[in-house]
């Protein structure tokens, strides 16, 4: 697709427009970043809420899944472990019953 000639033993991520191009054209592209800025966004709007009260375990449960989506020569598979943190690291930080809330604010 890139018409590169490279070594059979080299390896590299396509990165996200590509990956989103790839799999699914351009609305794909054109939606992903939406979904994925969107995503991004509100994790960082709630990792420096968190920052801005005290609250720095919970700002590094924001802050961490939202610095490995930002990657930008990894591929979609490796996006998709991102979230998995989400459900086991809250419960080792804070109160014990989940001091991050929800993905997308406070449940």
């Amino acid at each position: 697709m890139t018409g590169l000639w490279l070594s059979p033993t080299s390896s590299f991520g396509v990165g996200n427009v590509m990956e989103f191009q790839i799999n699914f054209g351009l609305p794909g592209v054109v939606i992903g970043f939406l979904v994925l800025g969107w995503l991004i966004g509100r994790l960082d709007l709630n990792a420096a809420m968190a920052e801005n009260g005290g609250e720095l375990g919970k700002a590094i449960v924001f802050f961490v899944p939202c610095v490995a989506l930002i990657q930008p020569n990894g591929s979609i598979v490796e996006l998709n472990g991102v979230g998995q943190p989400q459900h086991w690291l809250p419960h080792t930080v804070g109160n014990g019953r989940g001091a991050a809330g929800s993905l997308v604010g406070q449940g």
